[in-house]
């Protein structure tokens, strides 16, 4: 059933999850996307029920960002080879262990120390982990990120490690700036 502003309400009934879509809005993303562009579905604070709604989508790349609630979520869940799972909230250093077992991606390596404490935990279990680098490029003091100038020697130090892949990099930017200031952070 669409409204005036061409957004439909579809609730899936074998998972119960209601989504809003701006079909417009929805295909003009998609014409933009390239082709090796993938999709992550965020479900961080849903239940299973909306990892089963990404799937049936075809989206196999699951968010989450608190370790507890993933370790809940996922630990009798059947499928869980037929995903992708990334760390997309701050990776404390008392949680890496769980983190590098849970995870297949860390999108959140923010600091020298806990990439090599991640690198420290993924050999104790034979796991080349994939990571990404958290880069605060709009110098945020209230969001987790290295500098700019600490890319090349971080880098090179990630290079040396035996049990990282560095998959890409997760930039960061302050809240609130126009969209000028934006483009010229990137």
């Amino acid at each position: 059933m669409k409204n005036k502003t061409n957004k439909t309400n579809k609730k899936n009934n074998k998972t119960g999850v209601t989504t809003t879509l701006d079909s417009q809005k929805l295909l003009s993303i998609i014409k933009q996307l390239k082709k090796e562009t993938k999709i992550i579905a965020v479900t961080k604070t849903l239940s299973i029920k909306a990892v089963e709604a990404a799937i049936q989508n075809n989206i196999y790349i699951i968010g989450e960002s608190r370790i507890q609630e993933t370790e809940q979520k996922y630990k009798d869940y059947k499928k869980r080879d037929r995903i992708e799972l990334h760390l997309i909230g701050h990776l404390q250093s008392n949680k890496t262990k769980k983190a590098v077992k849970l995870y297949d991606v860390i999108q959140t390596a923010d600091s020298e120390k806990i990439i090599k404490k991640i690198n420290q935990e993924a050999i104790k279990i034979n796991k080349k982990q994939k990571i990404y680098v958290q880069i605060n490029i709009g110098k945020d003091p209230n969001k987790k990120g290295i500098k700019e100038n600490e890319i090349k020697p971080l880098c090179s130090l990630i290079n040396k490690l035996t049990n990282i892949i560095l998959e890409g990099i997760m930039v960061v930017l302050p809240q609130g700036i126009s969209k000028e200031k934006t483009q010229k952070l990137y």
